[in-house]
């Protein structure tokens, strides 16, 4: 004679998987976590800087848009059209602030038709002003990359750039720029006419990468 099982077996309920995937394909960051793309304005004097109040500022051309995602700790200005004298008159408009510890600028590339000795007195000039605004940050600058595209369209402004980029880190000068490890993602091929092929990958929007 069997003896009955006293727990006669029930089926087991089904398990429901509640952890979250982390992935960027399927979790979209939070807006606040994306850099933010202001207006392509005519008249550039309408632009602003938002209140900065991460310790990594990054803030530059419609490029910085196309960055992911970005750290926590980062905060990313993109203005399209704009710039070194542009970023110069913004930086003008705010009040010296110690918040930001890292601040960098990613612009030049509209600055092409000018000499890369001109483009590079920019720069100086716009880090100057930088430092009276932001004096307890390290301020970055980006070399500025170009497409094989525009080097075979137009030759002299592609030279007018390697001119500044060999400029912007040379040594021992004393305006020498802290290097930067890492460049901009490659943008959308909607996004520009001539896209810009990038070489390594970027990793600014990671502030211990800086």
């Amino acid at each position: 004679m069997t003896t009955p099982r006293s727990n006669p077996e029930t089926p087991k309920p089904q398990r429901t998987n509640t952890r979250r995937r982390l992935s960027l394909t399927t979790s979209p960051p939070s807006p606040a976590c994306k850099p933010r793309r202001h207006n392509n304005e005519k008249d550039k004097s309408k632009w602003s800087i938002p209140t900065l109040t991460k310790p990594t500022v990054i803030i530059g051309s419609s490029n910085i848009s196309n960055i992911p995602f970005l750290h926590p700790d980062t905060q990313a200005e993109s203005y399209p059209g704009v710039r070194i004298q542009h970023i110069n008159t913004l930086l003008s408009k705010i009040s010296p602030t110690t918040i930001p510890k890292k601040v960098l600028f990613h612009v030049g590339l509209n600055n092409k038709q000018e000499s890369g000795e001109s483009i590079h007195r920019r720069m100086l000039e716009l880090l100057k002003l930088a430092k009276s605004k932001f004096p307890s940050a390290t301020l970055y600058a980006t070399q500025i990359p170009y497409s094989k595209e525009l080097q075979l369209a137009e030759p002299h402004l592609v030279n007018n750039l390697q001119k500044f980029n060999s400029l912007l880190y040379h040594k021992p000068s004393t305006n020498a720029i802290p290097r930067f490890n890492g460049v901009l993602p490659k943008p959308h091929p909607s996004s520009n006419s001539i896209t810009v092929n990038y070489r390594t990958d970027f990793r600014m929007y990671i502030p211990n990468d800086l």
